[in-house]
């Protein structure tokens, strides 16, 4: 997702530089040009890339059955298995306005058994999100998941 971001704004600043509908007589005679490198064209594409991030960056975090936080976003501060399938995890940033979407899921490469999940912002907490765990009969279960966030 992030190489197609580059390769649009790579896109833009060129024809930013050539002017829409120009044509080659109309173009600025190429010693008056501003020079175009490869390295001035690489450090806007970092400075696009870095404020692209910061508009919409991937908030998410995977946590194991026991409640620790196996990996996740640099926004991502801790997880604990606060009941029998009961998790809170904890972000550096408030995000009681976001969008929560989890999945059961390993945090390494084997098969978790069927289940079900459900999120919900915890109370008096705007940094945290809770998330249950269910087996596939509906009883409470520690599972491992998934979570990823949507924020405006």
């Amino acid at each position: 997702m992030k190489g197609i971001a580059v390769a649009a704004a790579a896109g833009l600043l060129i024809a930013g530089l050539v002017g829409p509908g120009s044509t080659r007589a109309q173009q600025t005679e190429p010693e008056k040009a501003p020079k175009l490198t490869l390295k001035s064209v690489e450090a806007q594409v970092v400075t696009l890339q870095t404020e692209l991030a910061t508009l919409h960056p991937d908030d998410f975090a995977v946590v194991s059955g026991t409640g620790d936080l196996n990996r996740g976003s640099s926004s991502a501060v801790s997880a604990s298995n606060v009941v029998t399938g009961g998790y809170e995890v904890t972000f550096n940033k408030d995000v009681s306005a976001c969008a929560y979407i989890a999945t059961i899921g390993d945090v390494g490469t084997n098969q978790p058994n069927p289940g079900q999940i459900a999120v919900y912002s915890v109370a008096d907490d705007a940094d945290s999100v809770g998330v249950k765990t269910y087996d596939s009969t509906g009883t409470a279960a520690n599972s491992p998941f998934h979570l990823s966030l949507s924020c405006p």
